[in-house]
């Protein structure tokens, strides 16, 4: 089979799951649903997510993964077909959140490990009213099963919920689930202005959710860290990619390519665990997500498997 023709079988493969009949789950957040607000109270949330997390037993965890271990099967061409129950994550190869950036694609690969697109949006700022870039929240397929516990649990609504979806996604981030990030900007820009906009996410991110960080910690030597990873002088152009991978020893890896290519370039490696935390709380939680477009459709990815 020759590669085009690879691609042609995959792609009509996930149109034909896309039109099957789908049945309706009552979590499915709408537009106007998440624009009226969901005013979820903590006291919902019955579990303390971080030992429910970190205690899953063998047998509760082996059956999960047993409805999710193989949720993705490949053909002789290395193209992959979606098993029917996770066809709602993958309606088309891939998505696009706005025109202004390319489509970005359901699955990725980072060194080895196959993540899956959950949530996309655009960052937006505020008082410019101007696009910055488009973002995509990954998760590692075999980390599925912990994040669907998880928002089962408590409930979609509560994962949506300010102070209790702070708790499920921190108590995630800290038994190292493997998130992803991957950053599109709409318009050509460098590393520094990207880099100055993580680091007054960062440092925002532990204000906000001040509760879950310690405040006597010292976090100065890992924003450093985070600086030097963006510290040389590069023109990222518009459809550019920046991604940045939570590997399994809880590090985070970032990988650059221009106008998405495939050959990637790391940039290099962070280990302050704060540091990484509160980036991907600000993504992940509220309050002033990064991109609440990102923030819902991720719960509601996740929503449409429970």
């Amino acid at each position: 089979m020759s590669v085009r023709t690879g691609f042609a079988s995959a792609r009509q493969a996930s149109l034909a799951l896309s039109r099957r009949p789908r049945v309706a789950t009552r979590y499915l957040l709408s537009p106007s649903s998440t624009a009226r607000g969901i005013n979820t109270s903590a006291s919902t949330v019955r579990r303390s997510f971080a030992p429910y997390i970190a205690g899953l037993s063998a047998v509760a965890a082996g059956a999960l993964y047993t409805a999710t271990a193989s949720p993705v099967q490949q053909d002789t061409d290395h193209f992959a077909t979606v098993d029917p129950k996770f066809a709602p994550l993958f309606p088309e190869e891939t998505w696009k959140p706005d025109a202004s950036v390319n489509p970005f694609l359901r699955r990725v690969s980072s060194s080895g490990t196959e993540y899956w697109l959950l949530g996309l949006g655009m960052r937006m700022v505020s008082f410019l009213k101007m696009y910055v870039y488009a973002v995509g929240i990954y998760v590692a397929k075999e980390d599925l099963p912990a994040v669907m516990t998880a928002v089962s649990a408590a409930s979609p609504e509560a994962a949506l919920d300010t102070k209790s979806g702070t708790e499920l996604f921190s108590a995630l981030l800290d038994s190292h689930t493997r998130f992803a990030l991957r950053i599109v900007p709409v318009r050509n820009t460098d590393f520094s202005h990207l880099r100055d906009g993580f680091v007054r996410s960062i440092i925002a991110s532990m204000k906000s959710h001040a509760a879950i960080f310690d405040s006597h910690a010292d976090t100065t030597l890992g924003i450093s860290e985070f600086r030097n990873v963006f510290g040389r002088k590069l023109t990222v152009p518009k459809n550019g990619e920046l991604l940045m991978v939570i590997r399994k020893d809880g590090t985070l890896e970032c990988t650059y390519a221009p106008r998405g290519a495939y050959e990637k370039e790391v940039l290099g490696t962070v280990t302050d665990k704060d540091v990484i935390k509160a980036l991907f709380l600000h993504y992940l939680a509220g309050p002033n997500a990064a991109s609440e477009q990102a923030r819902t459709s991720l719960v509601d990815s996740i929503a449409k498997l429970l």
